[in-house]
């Protein structure tokens, strides 16, 4: 039977990715409170009868010394020992299966985990849980359930984007992973402010955070980070600004962002998706948008319109980022 996928082991990666259904955890260092020298990680969607929550499953399974390769068919996943030979199905109990929250991150036992929990294993996947992991977590479980993930959206407010130069990300791309962050007890939300017109290089990212608990009004925004991505490289953050929240608060927040992301790979990549969807109905420009210094608020506009930046596009991304 032909694989869906196959993925060659490298013990020196630290973690690796498969297309479909799974990942592999590398230990940093010794693993003998597991036995095995890496773990096979399965997702699959909640595993509880009539449950229509949006949690994840996450089977460990140990991988000897001697498996080099994983992969996966209608029948299910395998191992195997010599590459591109046939594997071995991988059956058996799993050593752990846990319960992820692909949007926060949280991490718990499942509730019909009959072996003892060894806490390292638990430890090791929480650790390894960063964006790019968490989205392909959800990406798996939406697969599993049949269901997308991160299409272009097929409706949007194209004359509003137009007009306020940056989109929110979640309205060019649909069926995206929520980016939510715990703390205190309370549920907070990140979500970005990128430029989708694909012949624009000004490099404009906003990161809003918004109080997602329901004490509050959902959505009260906490506070927004400016940031400007270089041309070639590199990422600064130019402003920040306070809404309902605190300057603690948002400290916080933006450092919990940071640990999470590898910030500027992460906004680069968003930012490349944007004008993928952009390039679809963007009307080309007469003139150029800026590509140097930041404008000064009373400098013309450098979208060309003629009117002072102040009045024109920062008016327009305090607008689009629910400002006044």
């Amino acid at each position: 039977m032909e694989p869906s996928f196959r993925l060659v082991l490298d013990r020196n990666s630290g973690r690796q990715i498969a297309e479909e259904r799974c990942f592999v955890l590398w230990p940093e260092g010794s693993s003998e409170s597991v036995g095995q020298d890496g773990l096979l990680c399965v997702v699959s969607s909640c595993l509880n009868p009539g449950c229509d929550c949006s949690n994840a499953s996450v089977e460990l399974f140990g991988l000897g010394p001697g498996v080099v390769e994983v992969g996966g068919d209608a029948e299910g996943l395998w191992t195997s020992t010599v590459l591109g030979a046939p594997g071995e199905p991988l059956d058996g109990a799993p050593l752990l299966r846990l319960n992820v929250d692909p949007s926060t991150g949280e991490v718990w036992t499942s509730p019909d985990q009959a072996v003892p929990v060894d806490p390292v294993m638990i430890q090791r996947l929480d650790a390894a849980l960063d964006g790019v992991l968490l989205d392909a977590v959800e990406r798996f479980r939406r697969r599993a359930d049949d269901e997308p993930f991160e299409e272009p959206a097929e409706e949007i407010n194209v004359s509003s984007v137009r007009r306020l130069h940056l989109a929110s990300f979640i309205e060019l791309y649909d069926h995206c992973r929520f980016d939510e962050y715990l703390l205190d007890g309370r549920r907070y939300i990140a979500s970005l402010m990128v430029c989708p017109d694909p012949q624009c290089r000004c490099g404009d990212v906003i990161v809003i955070f918004a109080d997602e608990s329901p004490e509050v009004t959902p959505g009260d925004i906490v506070g927004l980070m400016y940031l400007a991505l270089g041309p070639e490289s590199g990422v600064e953050v130019v402003d920040r600004r306070l809404d309902v929240g605190s300057d603690a608060l948002l400290t916080t927040l933006w450092e919990a962002f940071s640990r999470r992301h590898a910030v500027e790979t992460y906004l680069r990549r968003r930012e490349a998706q944007a004008k993928a969807v952009g390039a679809t109905f963007w009307l080309t420009r007469k003139s150029p948008i800026r590509n140097g210094p930041k404008v000064g608020r009373n400098d013309p506009c450098p979208c060309g319109s003629g009117v002072k930046f102040k009045k024109c596009c920062e008016k327009g991304s305090r607008l689009s980022s629910g400002g006044g």
